[in-house]
């Protein structure tokens, strides 16, 4: 199963769709919060809010995930030389791969691949395609994908 996220969705105060392979609305993200910080809402198709990416005003960038109003993990971003890499605590899935060309994998210590993240380039405005197997972590799997496409626009200093 799949979701399409627009790039734009983080980084715009509008509100925009994530689909899924049927082209269908599956939810909506929103910004929320003061201009200097990155916080995002993530709402059902019945406008009811489902969960939060709340910036941490810390050092290095770091994101609370709360989903269904249960803390679910904290991405922290690492300060490295070379390449972005990212950390969840309070899960035990570990994030690897591409994160400057936003393709990534996240693993479960105890199940395998639990979700992959492409970017599908050259379309009306790049667009993230989020994988995952389990109907029952796509929302968590959305979330972790919006935090790190937060942090990394937050390193930029992109705020409108």
């Amino acid at each position: 199963m799949s979701l399409y996220v627009k790039q734009a969705s983080i980084k715009s105060k509008a509100r925009s769709e994530v689909i899924d392979d049927n082209r269908c609305v599956r939810w909506y993200i929103q910004r929320e919060g003061l201009p200097v910080s990155f916080n995002l809402g993530v709402y059902d198709t019945a406008g009811n809010k489902v969960a939060a990416i709340t910036q941490k005003l810390t050092f290095n960038s770091r994101f609370d995930i709360t989903v269904n109003g249960a803390r679910f993990a904290t991405l922290n971003k690492v300060t490295t030389m070379l390449k972005p890499k990212y950390e969840l605590e309070g899960v035990t899935w570990t994030l690897e791969g591409d994160f400057y060309m936003r393709n990534f994998k996240a693993y479960s210590q105890y199940g395998g691949l639990v979700m992959s993240q492409q970017t599908q380039w050259y379309t009306s405005g790049d667009t993230y395609i989020i994988d995952f197997s389990k109907p029952s972590e796509e929302l968590y799997c959305l979330c972790v994908a919006l935090a790190i496409d937060c942090a990394d626009a937050n390193s930029y200093d992109f705020r409108h």
